[in-house]
């Protein structure tokens, strides 16, 4: 069953859920997926055997990670006079750096670690509403992490609304975190929509999670 609006399902309030797994428990459908299982999912319906394991994945915008052309002057000084007798081999080492520096313009995210996230505070973090990410950063009260949960809150975006927010992580005004199957998906889909692409997926080791290729409810015997 594909999911309706993009909703896979949310617990409410009151204990009801929304989505796939709203109309499982109400008998609309009998198998669905895939999931990810979080401690509530769990006690609601009973999974299958994982097809696959998975993890979050950043996705954030390129910068240049070109050094500073003038890096290499910063062998002078004054109490540097042997540099007179090694001026041909720091010519050829000159020449070396210059080379492998200009030659190919390399790139590198501009955020690749969790703790890259936490110490730039100027850009945005944000999330699916009611995804697996959400839950896991909303629990990490009263750790160095916490900051992150305040920071998603402030920009979940539905899925149906890609296009939006993949403009601004491009931009690098945004990274988006969840998991690295989707994400993947997700940047081939953007170079194959507009032929290029500005944005790149960079696998944390922080949290794992199971991707479930299906799931059956409870069925009580009578």
């Amino acid at each position: 069953m594909a999911q309706p609006f993009d909703v896979y399902g949310a617990k409410s309030p009151n204990g009801t859920w929304s989505g796939m797994l709203g109309s499982m428990l109400s008998n609309e459908t009998d198998i669905s997926g895939p999931y990810f299982v979080t401690e509530d999912r769990s006690l609601a319906m009973e999974f299958t055997v994982p097809l696959a394991f998975s993890q979050l994945t950043l996705l954030s915008g390129l910068v240049s990670s070109n050094r500073d052309p003038f890096l290499i002057l910063g062998v002078f000084s004054v109490t540097s006079l042997w540099f007179t007798v090694c001026c041909l081999v720091m010519m050829y080492t000159y020449q070396g750096a210059i080379i492998s520096t200009f030659t190919v313009d390399k790139l590198k995210p501009k955020i690749s670690t969790i703790e890259e996230l936490i110490q730039n505070t100027g850009i945005g973090i944000s999330t699916f509403r009611d995804s697996y990410p959400m839950a896991f950063f909303s629990k990490l009260v009263n750790t160095k992490y916490e900051s992150l949960g305040f920071r998603i809150k402030q920009n979940l975006v539905a899925p149906s609304s890609k296009d939006t927010w993949v403009d601004a992580v491009e931009e690098g005004k945004v990274v988006f975190i969840t998991e690295t199957f989707y994400m993947k998906y997700l940047v081939g889909e953007r170079f194959l929509k507009t032929g290029k692409c500005g944005i790149i997926a960079t696998d944390v080791v922080f949290v794992p999670c199971c991707c479930f290729q299906k799931a059956t409810k409870k069925f009580e015997c009578l």
